[in-house]
Formats: C-alpha cells, sequence, structure tokens
C-alpha cells in the first residue's frame, strides 16, 4: 500500500498531464514543420491552447479517479467522448483541409460551409 501511495505521490502530475503531452505530440508529429515556424504571438497562442487542454482533461481525470460516485462515471464517459469527438474531428478536419482552427482557417472559413457539406456528402460512407 505505501509502494502505491509511493506512486501516485511521485508521479501525479505527469499522470494527469499525460493526456496533453501525448496531443502535443501527435500535434507536433503531423504539423511540425508549422509548428516550429511560428512566430510569438502564434506560441503565445499554442501556449494556452496547451494550458487549456491540461486543465480540461487533468480535471476530468481527477474526477474520473474518485473511488464512488456518479461524477466518477460520468467524467469518465466525457473523457471518452470528448477526447474521442476532439481528437478525431481535428484529425478530420486537417486530413481533409491541412488547416487548424488559426489565422488560416479564417481565410478558409468563408468557403467552409459549402465545403463542409460537399465533404460530408462525399464521405458519407466512411462517417457512417
Amino acid at each position: 500500500m505505501r509502494r502505491l501511495a509511493f506512486f501516485r505521490a511521485r508521479f501525479a502530475v505527469g499522470l494527469l498531464l499525460l493526456p496533453t503531452i501525448l496531443v502535443a505530440c501527435a500535434d507536433v508529429s503531423r504539423r511540425g514543420r508549422r509548428i516550429f515556424g511560428f512566430g510569438s504571438s502564434d506560441w503565445a497562442w499554442y501556449g494556452v491552447a496547451l494550458v487549456e487542454s491540461a486543465a480540461l482533461w487533468a480535471s476530468l481525470l481527477v474526477l474520473t479517479s474518485r473511488r464512488r460516485g456518479l461524477f466518477r462515471w460520468c467524467a469518465a464517459l466525457a473523457f471518452v467522448v470528448l477526447g474521442a469527438a476532439a481528437l478525431g474531428s481535428e484529425r478530420y478536419f486537417f486530413d481533409q483541409f491541412e488547416t487548424y482552427l488559426n489565422r488560416d482557417a479564417v481565410l478558409f472559413g468563408a468557403a467552409f460551409p459549402t465545403s463542409l457539406e460537399g465533404q460530408l456528402v462525399t464521405d458519407a460512407s466512411e462517417l457512417i
């Protein structure tokens, strides 16, 4: 029991940050050249987004790790559903349009509804 308590105390912060670290690693592996070419304001916004991501995923993990109660199961469901929706839609959006929701996407945004409708019709069989 003491060994488990030692493990929890030593690695708790790392385990809470693990989802954000995995998301950042996936992001760097997918668009590393673009990320490393960021200007200072882009780095600031990227850092803010990572902090927000860490707060969301860590808070859901903390709630999920409770020993009992309804919130534990609600948080676990939210972690799985939000994780799949966030990462899946981000990956789909980037694979289809080679951009994320940033300054590039604002330029792209005027034609987005029509483009999205056409893309969903084309990919309907793969989405269902």
